[in-house]
């Protein structure tokens, strides 16, 4: 007798939560471009990060909550209790999480290489080691193999403690080179940035890797690490000048790019004078 498969789906606590992060992200947007529009135009570096990304937050909790962007995956084979046949277990998987994290985690990291003051190379250094996290992390989740799914979740590990190394000591080597207040700034931030980071496949293990919380679970705690991600970094860069007294200006733009520019001198036709 065929026995059907284990399907583990979304509870209602975990719908609530994708709402809730589709509801901060809305709020946090409308709040980061009222705010923009208070300060000069060259200090809006931060304002625009951080507006996009919470956009971007906004529009891919959006798609999860109304009951998209996931995916079932075969999660292995396990013995029913007193029953020599298999159970097939098969997961919910939102891989939508991993197109947005794609985009705003790095995001997310240019802005801490920018408040450093890392040198370029070192900023696409971090980018890149903070994208292969998501893309391992990515494959792992969606892999229905275990063995492949725990290698590619060792491979993600690595990159997450390259991001650490680049974010904790390269960051706040060069952060020393600027104002007390930014680096006091800094480093706060590399710390909750490296400690959500790490929470991000700790969270895989328990759901997809171990099978121990339920898809909700996992779920609610994506939606609190999105949340102090975006929503907490987003505001709290956004009133940089006034948490470092003005004391941070790398990010500010250049004046050429933020005022109008004026028409292009009409090119003079040669007449026959001209000739």
């Amino acid at each position: 007798m065929d026995i059907l498969p284990t399907i583990l789906r979304i509870n209602h606590a975990g719908k609530v939560a994708l709402w809730i992060g589709f509801g901060v992200f809305t709020a946090v947007s409308i709040l980061l471009f009222a705010l923009s529009l208070t300060v000069p135009a060259q200090k809006r570096t931060f304002f625009y990060f951080g507006l996009l990304i919470n956009v971007m937050g906004a529009l891919n909790y959006y798609k999860m909550a109304s009951g998209d962007g996931s995916v079932l995956v075969l999660q292995g084979e396990r013995y029913a209790s007193g029953n020599p046949e298999h159970i097939f277990v098969v997961r919910e998987v939102f891989r939508q999480h991993y197109i947005d994290w794609a985009v705003v985690a790095t995001l997310n990291m240019f802005q801490m290489g920018l408040l450093a003051g890392m040198s370029w190379v070192n900023i696409g250094f971090l980018l890149l080691t903070n994208e292969a996290v998501v893309q391992t992390g990515w494959v792992a989740a969606l892999e229905s193999n275990q063995t492949r799914k725990f290698v590619w979740w060792g491979f993600s590990w690595i990159f997450v403690a390259a991001v650490a190394y680049i974010v904790l000591i390269i960051g706040r080597r060069d952060v020393k080179a600027q104002a007390p207040r930014v680096g006091i700034l800094y480093n706060l931030l590399a710390l909750g940035a490296t400690v959500l980071l790490a929470a991000y496949p700790v969270n895989l293990l328990f759901a997809e890797g171990l099978g121990l919380s339920s898809v909700g679970t996992e779920q609610i705690a994506y939606t609190i690490f999105d949340i102090l991600a975006k929503a907490g970094f987003g505001t709290t860069l956004a009133f940089v000048d006034k948490l470092t007294d003005g004391e941070y200006t790398l990010a500010d733009l250049p004046e050429s790019w933020v005022q109008p520019r004026s028409k292009i001198a009409a090119v003079q036709l040669p007449g026959p004078d001209n000739l």
